[in-house]
């Protein structure tokens, strides 16, 4: 064979090999792949374990990556216990101010008051300590106390403890002035530390005796002293709005029947605002501002114990705020005079006020 025959020949395999027959592609398309399965949550095992053995970042990974689930995902977790986990594995790691942000959100998510106290007291013994150790405060009793690991949960129930002694000793000053106060600021002031010690012997003991007892006296006088300063407030509002809608007899000039000259017709018209008025007006305002608010502190700060009393309070208090804002922003000048007149559709005659 000439090697002209030998090309020739190489040539046509060639053809054979790579030429499509019948129309068929020339390579065979790839087989889909399955798409790869996204990693399911961690367990809360394998979070737990991880924390057990001394791997606290991975634990911190695992746990926030479950806290981020939303829906039905994160219905089989525990989000309280996920984030105590999460702050214990930050002291671990000695990062005492993401453990007690940490322990801020855990108190939120609690399933009852007592957990959450835990969670708040906790936040406070670790925000006053210094390198994982709370120093209570030096006493008669005890000049140079000595320092408490707040790293270990169960010597942190003795840091509980310190601090309920403290805010006790405070407390006991503050409530003789409020017990003696005549006004409502010093009264507050007190309620208000009850309301932070009464969490705190709930983390410490359990119990809430020794709060419920101030709540009681000083509650009920701040209670009385704020909802008689709301029914003054809402009887000035009310002599407010019965004399603005008082009305006065007016001569309105109308054209004459013959259309010759005007004849004189009466009618009424609301008084309106003085500006006294306006001014009592604005003062209910900002009081109910400042009483609101106050009472709903408080209602938080003693949860069971008184309130919800507070918390009606603070409703009343919206509810008289806002009549006042009404009152003053009401128009009374926009009345068309002829229009109900000539309509038969005549206001009634003017009353007298009480």
């Amino acid at each position: 064979m000439t090697r002209r025959a030998r090309l020739l020949a190489a040539m046509a395999c060639c053809l054979v090999w790579t030429v499509p027959s019948s129309g068929a592609p020339a390579v065979a398309p790839a087989k889909p792949q399955p798409a790869a399965q996204a990693d399911s949550p961690p367990s809360v095992d394998e979070i737990q374990n991880l924390y057990t053995s001394g791997d606290y970042k991975g634990a911190l990974q695992k746990i926030s990556r479950v806290l981020s689930l939303k829906g039905d995902a994160a219905k089989s977790y525990d989000r309280h216990a996920l984030l105590r986990l999460k702050a214990e594995s930050h002291l671990k790691l000695r990062d005492t101010k993401a453990a007690a942000d940490a322990f801020s959100k855990a108190a939120k998510e609690a399933p009852d008051e007592a957990t959450g106290a835990e969670d708040t007291a906790s936040e406070t013994v670790i925000k006053r300590s210094k390198n994982l150790a709370f120093t209570p405060k030096a006493t008669k009793e005890k000049d140079k106390p000595a320092p408490i690991d707040v790293s270990d949960p169960e010597k942190r129930k003795e840091a509980f403890a310190a601090l309920l002694a403290e805010q006790k000793a405070e407390l006991e000053s503050r409530a003789k002035a409020a017990r003696q106060a005549k006004s409502l600021p010093p009264i507050l002031e007190g309620l208000k530390l009850v309301g932070a010690f009464r969490t705190t012997e709930l983390a410490a003991t359990g119990q809430d005796t020794q709060s419920r007892e101030l709540v009681d006296e000083l509650g009920g006088r701040a209670h009385k002293l704020m909802a008689e300063a709301l029914e003054d407030m809402a009887e000035t509002v009310d002599g407010v709005e019965e004399a603005a809608n008082d009305l006065q007899e007016v001569a309105v000039p109308l054209r004459s029947p013959t259309g010759r000259g005007a004849t004189l017709e009466r009618t009424y018209k609301r008084a309106g605002l003085t500006t006294d008025d306006r001014k009592d007006l604005n003062r209910v305002i900002a009081d109910c501002k400042k009483i609101v608010p106050t009472c709903r502190e408080l209602a938080k700060v003693l949860g069971d114990n008184g309130g919800k009393d507070f918390e009606k309070l603070a409703e009343y208090g919206a509810e008289v705020g806002n009549k006042a804002h009404k009152v003053l922003t009401t128009r009374y000048d926009d009345n068309d005079y002829s229009r109900m007149n000539r309509a038969g559709n005549r206001m009634r005659r003017p009353v007298e006020r009480r």
